[in-house]
């Protein structure tokens, strides 16, 4: 159990977990905003949120990824993840409980149940 702990401390203070934490806080405000248009404005928003990271907006990542330069790809070659690939990877959050193991097991392994189930992984792009 202590191991378990201190793991989950070294993954919280990596600096790419806090990149990706702040990246999904942006883009949930992104969210918000589109919600407030009138009448499509949540379908709108719920859209963005399962496909966020496959928009190309700043070399297919979503608003918050590009900020930070983080991108979703493939976990086997690297090549850009396909908008099938992120919405398996997105609508994981939408699944009650299921998202509470996710983010239990990003802390415990630094790595999301969302990019397992997809074959994705989140990688800093290169300058």
């Amino acid at each position: 159990m202590r191991e378990t702990v201190l793991q989950m401390m070294r993954n919280a203070a990596a600096p790419q977990w806090l990149e990706r934490e702040i990246s999904f806080v942006v883009d949930m405000l992104v969210c918000i905003a589109i919600t407030v248009m009138p009448k499509i404005g949540f379908v709108v928003s719920v859209v963005y949120f399962l496909l966020r990271d496959s928009i190309p907006v700043g070399h297919r990542s979503s608003l918050g990824k590009s900020v930070y330069g983080l991108r979703v790809v493939m976990a086997d070659d690297g090549s850009k993840a396909p908008w099938r690939k992120v919405l398996v990877r997105n609508v994981i959050s939408f699944i009650p409980f299921v998202n509470i193991y996710d983010v239990y097991l990003f802390l415990l392994t630094g790595d999301r149940l969302a990019d397992q189930w997809s074959g994705t992984k989140v990688v800093k792009m290169s300058v």
